[in-house]
């Protein structure tokens, strides 16, 4: 309970001083770390392959320019292919998902994939329910939250309970 509340006092903190850095993300992830739980297995849908975005910078990729900056800077995100329409990235799809949905390239496969589900759950507030993991709410750690937050919490999370 203590790393939770200092944890939010940093956050609270952080946001009024420098909220133009990382630093208020970072402590968010660290918190939705303590007050959400991941569980599960994967079911080998492919949902986490196709028709996802990809960010930089907490910021979606919309546009080739940018794809292919970012490429540039870190090549084993190659697998990825941009669904656009007139230089507009809607969406990307991963070329590396086979027909089981399997990754082919599953031990060189980029940070993301191997982050999966919790980058995702992270960034999104929810996983698909094919996938095979879910999210459980610790009710413990969300009850001694700040309303300041448990209102940003609330609002991200499209958990019922």
């Amino acid at each position: 309970m203590i790393a939770l509340f200092l944890l939010q006092i940093a956050y609270v903190v952080s946001r009024r001083l420098i909220p133009f850095t990382s630093v208020p993300y970072y402590l968010m992830i660290m918190i939705k770390g303590l007050v959400f739980n991941i569980k599960g297995a994967c079911k080998h849908s492919g949902q986490c392959c196709q028709s996802i975005m990809l960010y930089d910078s907490q910021k979606p990729i919309q546009s080739l320019s940018v794809w292919d900056q970012y490429l540039k800077q870190y090549p084993d995100y190659d697998s990825f292919v941009p669904n656009h329409k007139c230089g507009k990235i809607e969406s990307f799809d991963c070329h590396c998902l086979t027909d089981e949905h399997m990754c082919s390239r599953y031990e060189s496969r980029p940070a993301i994939c191997r982050q999966y589900p919790t980058s995702f759950f992270y960034e999104h507030g929810f996983i698909y329910d094919s996938c095979g993991y879910y999210v459980e709410k610790n009710h413990q750690y969300f009850k001694w939250l700040f309303t300041s937050i448990k209102d940003q919490l609330n609002v991200f999370s499209k958990l019922n309970g």
